[in-house]
């Protein structure tokens, strides 16, 4: 029996979808197809074990598993939930026609125990994108009822055990998981902004920033206070705009980082190289794509793996520099190239130079 699954291929911020293929005939083989990662391929013993613990048969046939599209290199852990529910459907175990419209994933422990899934926004994303109503994982439940009110129209089947998926998927039995929805997140700022006393052209310049979304040099002697000030430039910045939510949570939620209503505010204290601030050379091409409006649809389509820079965590916020005028040539020339196509509101502060 051939049965396909849809699960997710994590890549640089949102997963690309991914369909597996779990076939059973006659014979004694195991075959992985795909452009697969050797860490699938030993999977296998794993997701044995875990429905053998589990009380499930593990089929005596030639079972063959392939994962389109091709062109993508598949890894990772989260493929165990999928192919398990794959070879326990193709084999008549459970239920296959409950599985459309389902996007599986989750990694398994021998116990049967699902682990808990990061990047848990960012998969919902996808899987509207793909046009998926219900998506089976693992997190936490405060996540859980978080990420409900971005997705209506998707259904979180929140599990925590391999036993839990079957039971849902056999009786459409949720399972019920305790809702521990935590306080309101404080935001840490360095300080109010009120606390400043003097320097009222330089306040009112940052006042004026903080408003308009501008950019802002600030250039003084040393040790006036221009890094005091900026530092507490978070307490004076407006809370997101409802266009800009979505696009701050993917990135948040990519950088494990605790989403909340206020800005994102990222300094950098000393010298970086351009990678590090700037991401991959893949990624600097793309600073236009972050300005778009559907900008979820256009990353989506972007199949290769990247690594985000320090500018682009401070996405829908701001990003300080320092000491501007020590940092390279090649820095201040991609920051250049940048200023323009990008909702990052950049903070500068130097010393006059000494001629």
């Amino acid at each position: 029996m051939l049965i396909q699954i849809q699960t997710i291929q994590p890549s640089f911020l949102l997963p690309i979808p991914i369909t597996l293929e779990v076939n059973i005939s006659r014979g004694i083989k195991f075959h992985i197809a795909g452009n697969v990662h050797s860490s699938i391929k030993e999977n296998r013993q794993r997701i044995y074990t875990t429905l053998k613990n589990c009380g499930w048969h593990w089929p005596g046939q030639r079972i063959t598993l392939n994962f389109r599209p091709l062109e993508i290199q598949k890894s990772g852990s989260h493929y165990d939930l999928p192919i398990a529910i794959g070879i326990l459907a193709a084999s008549g175990q459970i239920k296959s026609s409950s599985l459309d419209n389902h996007l599986f994933c989750g990694a398994l422990q021998l116990d049967g125990r699902i682990e808990q899934t990061k990047n848990a926004f960012n998969i919902l994303e996808s899987a509207s994108l793909c046009g998926l109503n219900k998506v089976v994982i693992h997190v936490e439940s405060a996540e859980s009822e978080r990420i409900r009110d971005f997705f209506k129209g998707i259904e979180v089947i929140n599990v925590s055990r391999l036993a839990e998926v079957v039971d849902y998927l056999q009786n459409n039995k949720i399972p019920k998981v305790p809702c521990n929805i935590p306080e309101n997140i404080s935001h840490d700022f360095f300080g109010c902004f009120s606390e400043v006393k003097g320097l009222a052209a330089y306040k009112r310049a940052l006042e004026i920033a903080a408003a308009g979304n501008h950019n802002v040099l600030l250039n003084g002697p040393p040790g006036i206070g221009k890094t005091m000030l900026i530092n507490r430039f978070d307490s004076i910045m407006p809370p997101i705009n409802p266009q800009e939510v979505r696009l701050v949570e993917m990135i948040s939620s990519k950088l494990e980082r605790v989403y909340s209503k206020w800005r994102p505010f990222i300094k950098i204290a000393t010298v970086q190289n351009v990678k590090s601030l700037f991401g991959s050379i893949r990624i600097q091409n793309l600073h236009s794509v972050f300005m778009e409006e559907e900008v979820a649809s256009k990353l989506s389509q972007i199949s290769h793996d990247g690594e985000l820079g320090k500018f682009h965590n401070a996405i829908g916020g701001a990003l300080f520099l320092d000491e501007i005028s020590s940092y390279p040539k090649s820095i201040l020339d991609t920051l250049q190239i940048h200023l323009g196509d990008s909702n990052v509101q950049v903070l500068m502060a130097m010393n006059p130079c000494h001629c």
